[in-house]
């Protein structure tokens, strides 16, 4: 068993469960695709495949993923943004936060079992478990779903696009499923339903009394929606429902009904306005073209155009304003007049005194805006000659007639909120309402779909198009608006799907008690859906199968029969026949009368209707009015007169039909001609585009010799970084941007076990790490969101490692993470024995200094020890002389031992940090070259703060005082400089300590002080310097104190600036 894993992300995770099979790969395709990271959801995906057989699954489903695809491995723990499928031949389940791959049963269940997947998954992640259901055959998955709901998870199935709906079915008929959709919209609703447990239950409210809004909507605001697309709909209705804090959408219907402000809010919400001055210029541009071409021809002198959806008249002026110009250019004088509509009556209002901001006059030419606008106070207004060319009105063009006799119609960017059929029922009215070779200019994203008959394509790109077809090939009733009684759409009703029972039910319902047993249920057209019973007058007619009642019932019922549905489907109600005699003629008089009723239709997903054949049987009977009539004469008599006036009705039926017919074959004989016609367009499209294929094919051989070269180029440079690799001394590891391992070096295998069998991401490449890298998850993703460096520090088996992790830029849409080790320990090494050169070095300095301050003492000395030998042989001596020398004597040894002391001092070999007074190190070190200095000539001075104290390294501080200090004089004496001086100046500025020490020894030129802190670089004789004094200093300053040299030439000399830090130093 996996050890328990205690960790607030997967505590928080949502795990989702996708179970499929056959058609399972186009489900899940379309679902991955709609999947967005979210840092919070991880995917499991249990597909049933060949146990025998290696998967391409997830490199297959990889490319259409957003996130990483991977196999699933025994212990394995699931991470947010990350999918994982069940390899072949195993059972996959998960347990205490890790998956644990099992043996498949033995039984000839699927492999590998939805069940057992999503049974585990309840039972792991109890309400943060989601079960979804794909394409499949069987029912696989069902009792799994039954457990996630239980478990208080989301249940989800997809509807009936799938591929194979049997496994979807079978969920859904477990009664536990929570919603029936498409698996990319199942994809795009899990983010929000994790937030709202309510938001399917709400997207199916939506669906079921979304006709109910439509229906407000158009009572109270004058506007039908009911042919919006849905999806653009349902997003801002949700958006209202959210808003006005509704618990439920019937709560939000309730508001509706009570609130006329809220009607109007959703009216707006729904009305969606976005325009500009000359918006798409380029689109402009080429319309310019085409109304010059169109006044060219014109011949009378009114110009009239429609802008439909005008919004703010934005277009409307921009339009007028177009006009203006082309008329001024041409130098012509037409009447224009502009019909600007919209069916917002508020957005008309701001039309009709429109004015415009800076920011929306910023991309209108200088010429255009000098010549058309009128500036009030930074807003500016279109001129009175504009503005009279445009009448503005509301207007509603689904329901409302359409303008006559016009020259150009714009209406950009409204039918890609239309669905399919009432984009082509408005473009039909725009085609009735334009003259013969009127222009029409649409938005970028719209076409003119079917009617492709009825115009011309002018500007394909910028859409503008001419009416090419004067006949009026328009749908006459697209110009009609007639208000939908019913909207049909799909919801839950899956769940509830019509079965047998169903239609019995509903027949029991409707005739119960009251006609006999037998009857047929068909459809309005006559299509048989259901038999009850037996009955005589149905035979199925030789050939192929048919459903066609009229093809099956008995010859002479046939016209009857047409009759009584017809009338029955016209009116809705029930529809009962005259009397009919029962063909052929026999000595029993049987007649028929055929009733329809009407089907309840609240299970059903059409209108229905049950017919039942009632036979009447009437034999001969007395005398009825005399004795010289007999019955059967009366009966003769009123048979004929019946089936005289059956024959008129069934021959006034027939002519009517005839008609409709008639009607029809004309219409498709027009249709057919209009097909004739686009094909004869299209064979000629297609060996226009026969001649762009064989042009674009001699381009892609083009392309395909420079990819060639292009290919050998980037042979070379992967080649030329390979050796690359393996020359360098750092050891380098890069990540892509899903921190999947992209490459490596071969010396990377000393700190990570690389498996090469398969794609591996960090978290796996953590888990083998062969050494420990503290925080480094933690540290490359701080690197991936904040762009920034980590670097330090890494001892690894007694050598010292420079670790860095840096974000790299493949593309602007691509990026990954390098990671690096370079082996710094004999650079340590080497740093270290120059460190000890300098010191010897210096140490011959500070000799030379010792041996100056010890000339005068020991002097001193001599010349004591000759006066009292002196004194001593002359018997000059006292006692209190002889104390006197000896004092003066101790006082010389003393200082000599002082000396050798601090020299000792200085040399410490003592690393540790301290702090220390500034002053007293600059004091101490001056002592040293005091007397060598003033043997030269050289004034050494000191200035500035006193009290001054840092945190840092002492003696190598006064090495690095010693360093610069040499350097001053080596420069005097080399240029012979009369009266040289150097000083040293002590500042304090924002807690930072700067020592500046400054000299007249001549300067230096810019290209020696850029490489004056190089290591072993001089400008002295070799047996004068090594080189390595300043190179030192500045790696003691900066490495190791945290602070900053930098050194420059001044009027007579050179100065050098120390910064540091006050107090204690982070080195």
């Amino acid at each position: 068993m996996a050890k328990k894993i205690v960790d607030n992300n997967y505590a928080n995770l949502t795990i989702v469960g996708l179970g499929a099979s056959a058609g399972g790969f186009e489900a899940l395709q379309k679902f991955i695709q709609n999947i967005e990271p979210s840092e919070r959801i991880a995917y499991v995906i249990v597909q049933h495949l060949d146990p025998k057989q290696p998967t391409l699954l997830g490199t297959l489903l990889e490319r259409s993923s957003k996130i990483p695809i991977i196999a699933v491995t025994d212990g394995l723990s699931p991470l947010a943004d990350h999918i994982y499928y069940c390899p072949p031949n195993s059972d996959i389940v998960i347990e205490n936060g890790c998956f644990q791959l099992l043996p498949p049963s033995l039984k000839p269940y699927p492999k590998p079992s939805v069940n057992r997947f999503l049974k585990s998954l309840a039972l792991e992640k109890k309400e943060k478990a989601i079960g979804i259901i794909l394409s499949g055959t069987g029912s696989d998955g069902a009792e799994g779903i039954v457990a996630i709901k239980q478990s208080g998870g989301i249940a989800l199935a997809e509807n009936e696009n799938a591929k194979y709906f049997s496994m979807p079915k079978a969920a859904i008929d477990t009664h536990a499923v929570d919603a029936v959709l498409p698996s990319e919209l199942l994809a795009q609703g899990i983010p929000y339903a994790i937030d709202d447990p309510k938001y399917f239950d709400r997207h199916f409210d939506l669906l079921d009394n979304i006709d109910k809004v439509f229906r407000l909507l158009n009572q109270k605001s004058e506007v039908d929606f009911s042919d919006y697309k849905e999806n653009t709909i349902h997003r801002r209705l949700e958006r209202r429902i959210i808003d006005t804090k509704s618990e439920s959408v019937n709560d939000y219907i309730d508001l509706l009904q009570r609130s006329p402000a809220e009607i109007m809010n959703l009216k707006k919400e729904l009305l969606i306005i976005v325009t500009s001055l000359f918006r798409d210029k380029e689109a402009f541009k080429a319309l310019e073209v085409e109304i010059e071409h169109l006044l060219e021809e014109k011949l009378d002198n009114h110009l009239r155009v429609w802008v439909a959806a005008c919004a703010t008249g934005d277009e409307a002026y921009s339009l007028a304003i177009v006009i203006s110009e082309i008329l001024k250019k041409m130098g012509l004088t037409k009447k224009v007049t502009i019909f600007a509509t919209d069916v917002s009556e508020e957005a008309i209002d701001e039309a009709r005194s429109r004015s415009f901001g800076i920011e929306e006059i910023s991309e209108v030419d200088s010429n255009i805006l000098a010549t058309y606008f009128v500036n009030n106070n930074h807003r500016y207004t279109p001129v009175k000659t504009i503005r009279d060319m445009i009448v503005f009105s509301k207007h509603d063009v689904i329901k409302d007639p359409p303008f006559l006799n016009l020259d150009l119609v714009s209406c950009r960017n409204l039918l890609i909120y239309f669905n399919t059929d009432l984009q082509q029922r408005v473009i039909s009215i725009f085609s009735y309402a334009l003259r013969y070779q009127g222009l029409m200019f649409l938005g970028l994203s719209e076409t003119i779909g079917t009617l492709i008959s009825i115009f011309t394509i002018v500007e394909n790109k910028y859409k503008i198009y001419r009416k090419s077809n004067d006949m009026g090939n328009v749908d006459i009733e697209a110009l009609a608006y007639f208000q939908k009684k019913d909207f049909q759409r799909g919801s839950r009703k899956l769940r509830d799907e019509v079965n047998a029972l169903d239609i019995n039910g509903s027949i029991n319902n409707a005739v119960a008690g009251f006609f006999a047993k037998n009857g047929i249920v068909v459809d309005s057209s006559g299509g048989i859906l259901f038999f009850k019973g037996d009955n005589k007058y149905i035979s199925h007619p030789s050939g192929l199968a048919t459903n066609d009642i009229y093809k099956q019932v008995s010859d002479f019922l046939r016209l009857d029969l047409r009759a009584t549905l017809n009338e029955s489907v016209r009116n809705e109600c029930v529809s009962v026949s005259k009397k009919i005699r029962v063909l052929p003629l026999t000595d029993d008089r049987v007649y028929i009368t055929i009733s329809v009723f009407p089907l309840p239709r609240n299970k059903l997903s059409e209108n229905s209707y049950f017919i039942i054949f009632d036979e009447i049987n009437e034999t001969d009977r007395s005398v009825l009015f005399s004795h010289q009539m007999q019955v059967h004469d009366i009966n003769d008599v009123n048979i004929l007169e019946n089936e005289l006036t059956a024959l008129k009705e069934r021959l006034q039926i027939t002519i009517e039909e005839l008609e409709t017919s008639n009607e029809e074959l004309q219409s498709t004989n027009e249709e057919l001609q209009s097909t004739n016609e686009e094909l004869q367009s299209t064979n000629e499209e297609l060996e226009t585009s026969n001649e762009e294929l064989q042009s674009t094919n001699e381009e892609l051989h083009t392309v395909n010799d420079e990819l060639g070269h292009k290919n050998k180029e980037l042979a070379f440079v992967n080649e030329a970084l390979n050796k690359v690799v393996e020359v360098i001394n750092t050891e380098v590891l890069i990540l892509d941007k899903n921190l999947d391992l992209f490459l490596h070096t071969k010396g990377m295998e000393r700190f990570f076990k690389i498996n090469y069998t398969h794609k591996i991401n960090l978290s796996e490449i953590i888990i083998n790490a062969l050494v420990s890298i503290p925080n480094l998850f933690e540290n490359v993703k701080n690197v991936v969101q904040n762009k920034i460096e980590v670097e330090y520090d890494l001892i690894v088996d007694n050598r010292i490692y420079w670790f860095q992790i840096k974000s790299i830029n493949f593309s602007s849409d691509d990026f990954g993470v390098i990671i690096g080790f370079t082996d710094k320990t004999d650079i340590i090494r080497n740093q270290e024995l120059m460190f000890q050169q300098s010191k010897l070095a210096s140490m011959g300095e500070m000799i030379g200094n010792i041996a100056h301050q010890w000339r005068q003492p020991l002097n001193s000395l001599a010349l004591n020890l000759f006066a009292v030998d002196k004194k001593f042989h002359t018997d000059m001596i006292d006692k209190e002389h002889f104390h006197i020398f000896v004092e003066e004597s101790q006082k010389t040894i003393q200082h000599m031992s002082n000396t050798i002391d601090d020299f000792r001092d200085f040399f410490n070999p003592n690393k540790a940090k301290k702090s220390f007074k500034l002053s007293y190190v600059i004091d101490k070190t001056i002592s040293f070259v005091h007397d060598s200095f003033k043997n030269h000539g050289i004034t050494l001075t000191k200035v500035g703060e006193d009290d001054l104290e840092i945190f840092g390294y002492e003696n190598e501080f006064a090495q690095v005082l010693i360093n610069i200090l040499n350097n001053s004089k080596d420069a005097i004496l080399t240029n012979q400089i009369q009266g040289g001086s150097i000083g040293i100046e002590v500042q304090c500025k924002e807690e930072r300590a700067i020592i500046t020490i400054s000299d007249n020894g001549g300067g230096a030129s810019s290209e020696i002080i850029e490489r004056a802190f190089e290591p072993y670089f001089t400008t002295k004789e070799k047996k004068d310097g090594t080189g390595i004094g300043l190179y030192m200093s500045k790696m003691i300053i900066e490495n190791s104190m945290n602070g900053s040299i930098r050194m420059e030439t001044i009027q007579k000399g050179m100065k050098t600036e120390i910064e540091l830090g006050i107090g204690q130093v982070n080195a």
